[in-house]
C-alpha cells in the first residue's frame, strides 16, 4: 500500500473541509443567495519557514463542485494547510462549537 505524501495529505485534508462545508450548506444558509454553486471562505496556512506569508483566505465559488487542486501560497508557490473552510454567512461558533 503505497503511502501519500505530504502534498497529498493536505489535498485530502482540504479537500474533505470543502466537502464539509458543502455538506453545511445544504441546509439553506445561502440557498437565496447562490442556488447553483458553492460560495466560501478557505482559511489557510503556509508552513513553509522561509515564507514571508503566514495565513491565506480564499474566497471561492464555485459551480458543480470544481474545486479540485491544493490552494497554494501566493507567495512562495507551496501547498496551503487547511485550518477551516466556511459558507458565507456561516458563523465560526457553528464549526468550532
Amino acid at each position: 500500500m503505497k503511502k501519500n505524501t505530504f502534498a497529498e495529505m493536505q489535498k485530502i485534508a482540504f479537500m474533505k473541509a470543502l466537502k464539509n462545508a458543502r455538506g453545511r450548506d445544504r441546509g439553506g444558509i445561502q440557498k437565496d443567495m447562490n442556488p447553483s454553486g458553492f460560495v466560501g471562505l478557505a482559511r489557510m496556512y503556509c508552513e513553509e519557514p522561509d515564507c514571508c506569508a503566514r495565513e491565506v483566505d480564499i474566497r471561492i465559488k464555485e459551480y458543480d463542485e470544481n474545486v479540485s487542486a491544493l490552494p497554494v501560497c501566493p507567495i512562495c508557490k507551496k501547498g496551503l494547510k487547511t485550518h477551516a473552510v466556511y459558507v458565507v454567512g456561516e458563523k465560526r461558533e457553528q464549526i468550532h462549537g
